[in-house]
């Protein structure tokens, strides 16, 4: 009982890991585009608080991006292999949602 009882306890661990995961995906998802939202607006006004706002933003997904990678690292091997997409690595990707803050600065 008790092998069972420690099973469920371990599944019931990877289920809420996760959970935390897909949450800190989607605050980077939201952030990402609120950023890429204001950087548009930038482009299309010119007002320099759109830009200030698309740096923020996008400064914001950068963290939860890494709190996102942390929590699946924690669970999975980096790089993955997926089906639909190939090989995914966390950590290299990460270089690429800092250069989104980097594009919104350079405008």
């Amino acid at each position: 009982v008790k092998s069972i009882e420690s099973g469920r306890s371990k599944e019931l661990a990877n289920t809420v890991s996760d959970i935390r995961s897909m949450a800190y995906l989607g605050k980077y998802y939201a952030f990402k585009i609120s950023g890429a939202t204001h950087t548009a607006l930038f482009r299309t006004t010119g007002e320099r608080s759109e830009q200030q706002e698309a740096v923020a933003e996008l400064s914001f997904a950068l963290e939860f991006w890494k709190q996102y990678v942390g929590s699946a690292m924690q669970q999975y091997r980096n790089p993955l292999w997926t089906n639909r997409v190939g090989t995914v690595d966390w950590m290299q990707l990460t270089d690429e949602v800092k250069k989104d803050i980097d594009i919104a600065r350079q405008l």
